[in-house]
């Protein structure tokens, strides 16, 4: 049975995106799709962890790695954050409203890695399961 609840998730979440990319973004009013596009995506991929019953720790919501993680990339991270943000100092295209941006573009990325490794990969691997 979890293969198929998984199977109808899938089919539901990746249905939802492509008729917003493939239809609703053309509309007139696409702004309005698109936020009802994301809310019910994330509705179907709460929906999906509350009725499989997933935990912190298989939908990627944990700490315990970041202190292996920081000393590796840490440095590289911050060094790149650094090369960016002085780019736009040097050449005159950031302002402090840029700083929205890149907050967005940080929100989006954990958004992104959320669904990607929180829920598609337990998704698929429920599908592809051998029961």
């Amino acid at each position: 049975m979890r293969r198929l609840e998984a199977g109808f998730l899938l089919i539901i979440f990746v249905g939802t995106i492509l008729g917003y990319l493939w239809w609703g973004r053309f509309q007139y009013r696409h702004g309005w799709l698109a936020l009802l596009t994301y809310l019910i995506a994330l509705g179907i991929v709460v929906a999906g962890h509350y009725r499989l019953g997933d935990n912190r720790r298989q939908m990627g919501i944990r700490l315990d790695n970041l202190r292996e993680a920081l000393p590796l990339f840490g440095g590289l991270t911050l060094g790149g954050l650094l090369l960016v943000v002085s780019s736009g100092l040097i050449w005159g295209d950031f302002t402090p409203g840029s700083l929205t941006g890149l907050l967005t573009y940080l929100v989006w990325a954990l958004v992104q890695q959320f669904l990607l490794q929180g829920f598609l990969r337990l998704r698929v691997f429920d599908l592809l399961a051998a029961s």
